[in-house]
This record gives C-alpha cells, sequence and structure tokens, in this order.
C-alpha cells in the first residue's frame, strides 16, 4: 500500500499546469456529486420511481473507467473546443445555479424542482471537469458518448418536474388502458373503459399512477444507456440498444398490466403481492433482456487503438489556459453559492 501512495504522490507531483487544473476541477466536481447523491438520498428511499438512482454514482465510476480506457486512442478536445465547450457550460451552471436557489428559497430544497435543478447543476460540474479531462494537453478520459451516458445518470436519477411527469403520466396510462381493453375485447372478454378504469362487469381494474409503467420506462432507458456505454463502441449497436429499451419497457408493462386484469377477472384479489411482485418481476425481466441484447451486439473482436498522438507543445503549454480559467471559475462560484 506504501509504495502504491508513493507512486500515486511522484504522479500527482508530476503533473504538468494542465493536468492541475483538470485534477481541481474533477474534484469539485466530484464532491459536487456526493453532495448532491445525499440531497437527493431521501427521495430515492421514498419515491419507488427513483430507486435506480442508488445506482447512479457505481454507474458514474464505471462510465468515467470507460472514457478513460479509451483515452490514449483520441486525439483529445483541441483549445477551441474546449474555450467554446467551456464558456457554453459555464454559462448553464450559472443559469442553473441561480434557478435552483431561486426554487429553493421559494419552495424548499426538498421540492421536486429545487431537486431537478440540484441535478442539472452536478451534471454540468461533471461535464466542466470532463471538457478539461479530455483536452489535448490532458487526455485522461475521450470526449464522446460515454461522457454523455454519465451525465444522463446523473439527471435521470432526478425527480422529474411535476407538469413534465403528469404528462407523461398521463399519457402512459391511458395508452395502458387502452390497450388492455382492445386486447381483451379482441379475445372476447367484454371490458368497458371508463377513464383509466377498465370495467369487467363482476369487478373492475384501475390503471394507477404506479401502473403507468415510469418506473419502468426510465430504468430501461437509463440501463440502456449505461450498457451501450459500457458494452458497445459502435454508434448503430448503441442506437438500436437504446432504441428499444423504451418499447420494451412499455411491452413488458403493457403485459403485466394485462396479467393482472385478467387475474381480477378470475376473482384473485391483485393489490399487494401480486401487483408489486409483478412489478419487480416484470422489470427485473426487462433488464435481464437488454444485458442479453447488449452482449449479443458487443464486437467480438478488440477494436486497436493504436499509439497516443503527440500532441504540439504550444497547444499544451498555451491553449488550456482560457478554458481551464472558465471552468475553475465557474466550478468555484458554484461551490461558494451553495
Amino acid at each position: 500500500m506504501a509504495i502504491d501512495l508513493q507512486s500515486m504522490t511522484a504522479r500527482v507531483r508530476a503533473w504538468a499546469p494542465a493536468e492541475w487544473a483538470a485534477g481541481m476541477a474533477c474534484a469539485l466536481a466530484g464532491a459536487g456529486l456526493l453532495v448532491w447523491a445525499v440531497r437527493l438520498w431521501s427521495e430515492w428511499e421514498k419515491n419507488p420511481d427513483l430507486s435506480h438512482g442508488f445506482l447512479a454514482l457505481p454507474a458514474v465510476v464505471l462510465l468515467w473507467q470507460r472514457a478513460r480506457e479509451h483515452a490514449a486512442g483520441g486525439r483529445g478536445l483541441g483549445a477551441g473546443w474546449q474555450t467554446g465547450l467551456a464558456a457554453v457550460g459555464g454559462a448553464g451552471l450559472c443559469v442553473a445555479s441561480l434557478f435552483a436557489t431561486v426554487y429553493a428559497v421559494a419552495m424548499d430544497w426538498s421540492a421536486v424542482p429545487t431537486l431537478f435543478l440540484l441535478s442539472a447543476v452536478a451534471a454540468t460540474a461533471m461535464a466542466l471537469a470532463a471538457v478539461l479531462a479530455a483536452g489535448r494537453a490532458v487526455r485522461w478520459i475521450r470526449p464522446g458518448w460515454t461522457v454523455l451516458v454519465m451525465l444522463a445518470v446523473v439527471l435521470l436519477s432526478a425527480p422529474l418536474p411535476p407538469a413534465t411527469y403528469a404528462r407523461l403520466t398521463m399519457g402512459l396510462q391511458e395508452m395502458i388502458t387502452v390497450g388492455v381493453v382492445e386486447t381483451l375485447r379482441l379475445f372476447g372478454v367484454p371490458a368497458l373503459r371508463m377513464g383509466n378504469v377498465i370495467n369487467l362487469g363482476t369487478t373492475s381494474v384501475g390503471v394507477e399512477e404506479a401502473c403507468s409503467g415510469v418506473r419502468s420506462l426510465v430504468s430501461c432507458v437509463l440501463a440502456g444507456l449505461v450498457l451501450s456505454a459500457l458494452l458497445l463502441r459502435s454508434p448503430w449497436r448503441r442506437a438500436v440498444l437504446v432504441g428499444l429499451a423504451a418499447p420494451l419497457a412499455l411491452l413488458t408493462n403493457f403485459a403485466r398490466s394485462l396479467t393482472l386484469t385478467l387475474l381480477a377477472r378470475n376473482g384473485v384479489d391483485i393489490a399487494g403481492a401480486w401487483h408489486d411482485g409483478l412489478g419487480y418481476a416484470v422489470l427485473g425481466a426487462t433488464t435481464c433482456l437488454l444485458g442479453a441484447l447488449a452482449f449479443g451486439l458487443e464486437e467480438k473482436t478488440p477494436v486497436a487503438t493504436g499509439a497516443p498522438p503527440v500532441s504540439d507543445d504550444g497547444v499544451r503549454l498555451r491553449g488550456w489556459r482560457l478554458a481551464s480559467s472558465t471552468v475553475l471559475a465557474c466550478l468555484a462560484l458554484a461551490a461558494g453559492w451553495f
């Protein structure tokens, strides 16, 4: 352990100025991510739709490691890209921080809009740190799909804004109700739809918010994104996996609702064990199907990364300064603000 610590200390001492700037940005973003997780923890505990949030931090760590593994074969972001992205990200961080503070003062730090905006702040801080870490003078990570998925993990682990959540839930409830009723009629089972309630004559089944499929939809889309970044390299393979995640989640949730409706028609009490058990079973089965699909799409032959390109000394010495100053100033301002 002592040898490892000495080696690590020696590497840190040998950092170039650009690497020191990237290291400070990553440290600030990492601290912000931990604060974000603490803020969201209680929401993950009480909201079943956000139970996947407990896996957010491990997923971010795995994705960061994957981006590091691919860094050697990339050229890194040039000074122009770094400066432009730093300016846009810095402006976004300031705006998100301002609105998060306004909502926190007007409502509460635990209010849903505040938590969503805090997630936007954390994601933007991560993006700014990634801009420096992916620079041509540093090249700790490779910019691209994996970094974008890291940001999506943070955003999709936060509660959606109330209006967006309501529209999504109502749309899914209506789709499930109509689909189940039409399927029952197709097989000769009399059913009548009254809003989000299915009348079967002898009993009725209500499609509540918990049955809308929001949890499975968000969880499966997130699982598809993470698996595509960890296992796949080809853009079209990633597109196939992510594109199938949402339809697969909707299809399995429809099968669950249809099964519960048929059980209720046969006199089974579907409240409690049946309802929750089928929900978890469907979510697990859908995730396993996505995993199997990802492994099936995975490239069987390793992709050669080649030797790292040699950077121009002028770029290494001068190109990173403006972007680094912008990123560190914005991160320090956000840290002091909160």
